[in-house]
């Protein structure tokens, strides 16, 4: 299990989904998509030079990206509300892996009920994403063991 996941959702009251998903070790081509709105949160810089240094050195590099899409712990809402708000993640995935086309990437796994996508990316498909701005966060994918 990611170990900031496991934090995000044990904060949250919320699961976390253990197994890799439809889209796990599937290399993704969608259509280019627009840049984020201004005023969004924004992984930074300092974030992505870590990511490209070990893409770089490795070849890839397995990372977390946060979406923007609005979040409440799903126990915190009716159905219907949990429902939209899953769609709503499922969408800016989507925007996501729709900046990567055409660069050497692989979803590892799509969160159903948390705004974030687990992927193995180039250092080219490192610098598409930093060039969309559609990240909120970004983090290196590693094993964290428990406390």
């Amino acid at each position: 299990m990611f170990g900031v996941l496991a934090v995000l959702a044990a904060a949250c009251g919320q699961a976390t989904e253990d197994e890799p998903g439809p889209d796990a070790g599937v290399p993704v081509t969608a259509a280019p998509t627009e840049p984020a709105e201004p005023g969004q949160p924004q992984a930074s810089d300092a974030d992505f030079e870590a990511l490209a240094q070990a893409a770089e050195a490795a070849g890839q590099v397995r990372v977390i990206v946060g979406v923007r899409a609005a979040f409440t712990p799903e126990g915190e809402q009716d159905p219907a509300a949990a429902a939209a708000q899953r769609a709503a993640i499922r969408r800016e995935q989507d925007r996501v892996l729709a900046a990567l086309a055409g660069t050497d990437h692989v979803v590892e796994r799509r969160f159903d009920s948390v705004p974030q996508i687990a992927l193995t990316l180039s250092p080219e498909a490192v610098e598409a994403l930093r060039r969309s701005g559609l990240a909120a966060s970004v983090q290196v994918d590693e094993a964290v063991p428990p406390a």
